[in-house]
């Protein structure tokens, strides 16, 4: 059985080719990834994918700002899988970006394959927010392999873009509020 019950009671089928367009909810994916901890758990406190993916949509250029928030959309559905991880499992980034290339398309983003300097940008950004993520939830400096954040923040990571370590309910609202900022304008989210 290649399905999941989401939290809206919807069947959603994992094999991205076969994922319905009408199974793909931003409240499904919301809720979600608020549930989901960064880092599988081993940060001091819970900090979700959710607000992880808001930060995201706040260091790419405004332009890739929804892609940004959805960069991690499809681990709403396959759930997450640490960096690690994904080396010995490449076959996962594949199903990820697939499903997420069908997220687009059912909630309206531009379905064209995120590909050259809008990743880049987008790849980016998340190492950024994992750098900015590991000082303030580990509380070390991160390693030396992760963006220089102090190049991009010289006077230090401004306050609202610190993780919050919100609990699950407000993390998925600070999602979709954000989803509804920068939605394209279109009915049947």
């Amino acid at each position: 059985m290649t399905q999941i019950l989401t939290h809206s009671q919807n069947l959603m089928n994992l094999s991205p080719s076969d994922a319905s367009l009408d199974a793909i909810h931003i409240d499904d994916i919301a809720t979600a990834l608020a549930k989901q901890c960064r880092f599988n758990g081993h940060c001091q406190g819970f900090y979700s994918v959710a607000e992880h993916s808001v930060l995201v949509s706040y260091l790419v250029p405004d332009s890739l700002a929804l892609k940004g928030l959805l960069h991690d959309a499809a681990k709403a559905y396959l759930g997450d899988l640490v960096s690690p991880a994904k080396v010995v499992c490449p076959e996962y980034g594949e199903m990820e970006m697939a499903l997420l290339r069908r997220i687009h398309k059912a909630l309206g983003v531009d379905t064209q394959n995120v590909t050259g300097r809008e990743w880049l940008d987008i790849e980016e950004a998340d190492q950024l927010a994992r750098a900015i993520e590991f000082e303030a939830l580990f509380k070390m400096a991160p390693s030396a392999l992760w963006l220089n954040r102090s190049r991009i923040f010289p006077a230090g990571v401004p306050e609202h873009l610190q993780p919050q370590c919100l609990d699950w309910q407000a993390a998925r609202l600070h999602f979709i509020q954000r989803f509804d900022e920068l939605r394209p304008v279109r009915g049947g989210y």
